[in-house]
C-alpha cells in the first residue's frame, strides 16, 4: 500500500514559525548561507511533531493498530535524515551553546505539547502561550545565522512575535467558544476574557514602543489590535460567527504578514 505523508493539522502555525524567522533575517541585516540549513532544521522540527504524536497515540491511547501509524513512520524516515544533516551543519558553522539551549527549549515545548494533546487539553491557555513562544523562537535562530549572536534585539524580536501570536490565538479560541455557544451547546468564556487581556497587552506594547521612539513598531502592534478588537466587540454577531473559518484563517495570515513586515522594518531601523 502506498504511504502518505503526515502533515501538521495546525495550518496557521506555518506563519507562526516562518514569519519570525524571516523577520529575524531581515532585522539582523546579513543574509548568509547558514540560513538555509537553519530553515530546513526548523521545518523538520515542525513537520516531525505530528508523526511523533501519531506514534505516541498508538503507544498510549489507541487499542488497535491504525493505518496512520505506518504513515507516521514513513514520514519520519524522510524527515529525520534531512533534519539530522541540517542540524549537523548548524553545529559546524554556529556557536554550539545557544544551539543546545534552543534545542532543549524546542524539546521541552514539544514534550509539553504532547502531554497536553494526549490528555485532550489542546485548548488549555498555558499551551497557547507555550506554542506562541516556542514557534516564535525561530527569530533567535535567524540572528545566530546572521552571525550576530543573541543581542538584545533578538530577544526583543522573540518577545514581540510571542505576544502577537499569543494574543491572536486567544482571539481565535474566543471565536470558537462563541460559535459553540451559538449552536446551543454549553461553552465557557475563558478565552474571551483572556483575549481581552491579550489585546490590553498589545495596546500596552504599542504605547511603550511609541514612548521609546519607535513608531514603526507601534504601528505593527496597532494593525492586529484594530482587527482583533473589532472581532471581540462583534463576537456574538451572527454575521461574524457565520464567517467561514478558512476565510478567518487567511485573514489572520494577512494580518501577521503585515505585522512581520512592519516589525522587520522597525527592528532593522532600530
Amino acid at each position: 500500500m502506498k504511504r502518505r505523508f503526515v502533515w501538521p493539522r495546525e495550518h496557521g502555525a506555518w506563519a507562526m514559525f516562518l514569519l519570525p524567522f524571516f523577520a529575524g533575517l531581515v532585522a539582523a541585516g546579513d543574509l548568509r548561507w547558514e540560513a538555509l540549513p537553519a530553515l530546513v532544521a526548523v521545518l523538520g522540527i515542525f513537520l516531525m511533531q505530528e508523526p511523533l504524536l501519531v506514534l505516541l497515540r498508538q503507544r498510549y491511547v489507541w487499542k488497535e493498530r491504525r493505518e496512520s501509524t505506518a504513515d507516521a513512520a514513513f514520514s519520519l524516515t524522510w524527515l529525520l535524515p534531512l533534519w539530522t544533516v541540517s542540524v549537523g551543519i548548524l553545529f559546524w558553522r554556529l556557536p554550539w551553546q545557544p544551539l543546545v539551549a534552543l534545542g532543549l527549549l524546542a524539546a521541552a515545548l514539544a514534550g509539553l505539547r504532547a502531554v497536553f494533546t494526549l490528555s485532550n487539553r489542546q485548548r488549555f491557555v498555558l499551551l497557547q502561550l507555550l506554542e506562541a513562544a516556542g514557534l516564535s523562537s525561530t527569530a533567535l535562530l535567524a540572528y545566530l545565522c546572521a552571525g550576530r549572536g543573541l543581542p538584545r534585539a533578538a530577544w526583543l524580536l522573540w518577545g514581540v512575535f510571542s505576544l502577537h501570536h499569543a494574543a491572536a490565538l486567544f482571539v481565535i479560541r474566543a471565536r470558537l467558544e462563541a460559535i459553540t455557544a451559538s449552536r446551543g451547546r454549553a461553552a465557557q468564556r475563558a478565552f474571551r476574557i483572556t483575549a481581552w487581556c491579550g489585546q490590553a497587552a498589545v495596546l500596552g506594547a504599542a504605547v511603550l514602543a511609541l514612548v521609546e521612539g519607535n513608531p514603526r513598531l507601534a504601528a505593527a502592534f496597532a494593525v492586529p489590535f484594530a482587527f482583533h478588537t473589532r472581532d471581540l466587540l462583534l463576537l456574538d454577531h451572527p454575521a461574524v460567527l457565520g464567517t467561514p473559518l478558512t476565510r478567518v484563517g487567511w485573514r489572520e495570515v494577512a494580518i501577521s504578514l503585515a505585522f512581520a513586515a512592519l516589525v522587520a522594518s522597525a527592528m532593522g531601523a532600530a
